[in-house]
């Protein structure tokens, strides 16, 4: 599953994100999220992604998490490339 996570609720409106997901092709098992700004704080919050009291669009870095079952979270900063990704979660699976 692949989350993304919107720190710009007033200009990623429904109809915005699910063009972006068009433009990025995604598939079933890749999910945006957007919504109220306190409750997208919490979310990433409690994904250790602490918001700030300046977030202001554009005002973000990309982070990817990749993190299984076992509490094996990876965090990267900014585009990790597929093949890096692509290996730490065959790593996080068993799958060496």
């Amino acid at each position: 599953v692949l989350i993304s996570v919107s720190v710009e609720p007033k200009i990623d409106t429904p109809s915005r994100m699910k063009l972006f997901a068009k433009r990025q092709k995604a598939k079933a098992g890749w999910v945006f999220l957007s919504g109220k700004k306190n409750d997208l704080e919490k979310i990433l919050y409690g994904i250790g992604i602490l918001p700030t009291e300046n977030l202001v669009e554009h005002d973000h870095n990309p982070i990817t998490i990749v993190g299984g079952v076992q509490n094996e979270w990876r965090r990267y900063h900014g585009f990790p490339s597929p093949e890096l990704l692509k290996t730490e979660i065959s790593k996080i699976m068993g799958k060496k």
